[in-house]
């Protein structure tokens, strides 16, 4: 632990879906992000050390291009307020591109339908590389894999794992070592139908063997290698089937203090939850808003969706400390949004 307080700021992003149907509302947005980010930097929390982004960056796993511009701009604006941040991304959902060949339909069905309750599927999926089940999701990913491969600004020696985008990291500073652990938690979403009900539950899955491989084969010792660790997923944890949010809870976040903040967005509004259970410490969970889409979501299109953000501080010393400052935009009464905590 360093003996003098050390910080680290960090930005979360989630849930931008570049090239989504009125994408052409996305400049205002945009400048408004811009000057509400140069105010908190200059006037409250300074530079920005690391950016946190849980998915969906795009929105049907083709427009990565476009989505290099805007980092080319935020870059851009990053060196006027005196930030150099590095860049973490897990992918989500939109971030991949739905196979559709005939041949591949069978191996989907088995995958999206069929996990749960056919251990030899799952068997095959994780122990097999060359396995078809493997292939169609490494297929569907190609285009972020890609993308992801080419992208500055991100910290160098990074730990892949068994699936795209799984990954972790250390990151130092001022003698803080933060580890940073990504699961791919959308790797089942491979078809449009429903992979959440509000009477059933989710029924997608992650899997402590992710959690393992990215960390050379030993989760827990990489943790303890560090005074910070973070996990990042696109979902939360109730978009998991029932077994998989055990295997969350027993097997990955376990103990609740292996890592200090679990990351995630999909959901399109900012939550912070802190839950302890059975007298144990609490697991710390932060959902984020997302950073921008249609004004109007769901399934009869009828459900507000925000544009916001969060910036966050660790601040280690003889303890811990975590500050957030959540951010939304408003529609004030002359049309126009700003944004407020």
């Amino acid at each position: 632990m360093p003996k003098m307080i050390a910080k680290i700021n960090w930005l979360h992003l989630t849930d931008l879906h570049m090239g989504v149907k009125h994408n052409e509302l996305w400049p205002n947005i945009e400048e408004e992000f811009f000057k509400d980010l140069e105010y908190l930097v200059k006037k409250e929390v300074g530079p920005i050390d690391i950016i946190f982004f849980t998915g969906d960056l795009v929105q049907s796993g083709k427009e990565f291009e476009q989505i290099n511009i805007l980092f080319r701009k935020l870059w851009e604006k990053f060196k006027q307020i005196d930030s150099q941040p590095q860049l973490l991304v897990v992918p989500g959902n939109h971030d991949l591109v739905r196979p559709d060949k005939l041949e591949d339909k069978p191996t989907v069905t088995c995958l999206t339908r069929l996990w749960d309750n056919e251990p030899a599927i799952q068997d095959d999926f994780w122990n097999f590389s060359d396995s078809p089940y493997r292939k169609v999701v490494d297929s569907a990913f190609q285009n972020y894999t890609k993308w992801w491969s080419e992208v500055e600004h991100k910290p160098k020696d990074i730990s892949l794992g068994i699936l795209p985008g799984d990954f972790a990291v250390t990151i130092e500073k001022n003698g803080i070592k933060l580890g940073v652990i990504g699961l791919n938690s959308a790797f089942l979403q491979l078809t449009g139908d429903k992979f959440f009900d509000v009477n059933v539950g989710g029924t997608l899955a992650l899997d402590v063997r992710q959690f393992n491989q990215v960390c050379g084969g030993h989760g827990p010792d990489w943790i303890n290698e560090h005074n910070i660790s973070l996990l990042l997923t696109h979902h939360p944890p109730s978009w998991l089937a029932k077994k998989s949010q055990e295997h969350l809870n027993s097997e990955i976040h376990a103990p609740p203090e292996r890592f200090a903040l679990h990351l995630f967005g999909h959901m399109h509004e900012n939550n912070l939850s802190s839950i302890s259970s059975g007298g144990g410490n609490p697991r710390n969970r932060i959902q984020g808003c997302s950073l921008f889409s249609t004004d109007k979501w769901g399934e009869n299109d009828n459900a507000i969706r925000h544009h916001g953000y969060i910036v966050g501080q660790f601040k280690v010393g003889a303890s811990g400390q975590l500050r957030i400052w959540p951010r939304k935009a408003i529609r004030r009464q002359d049309g126009f949004r700003h944004r407020r905590r």
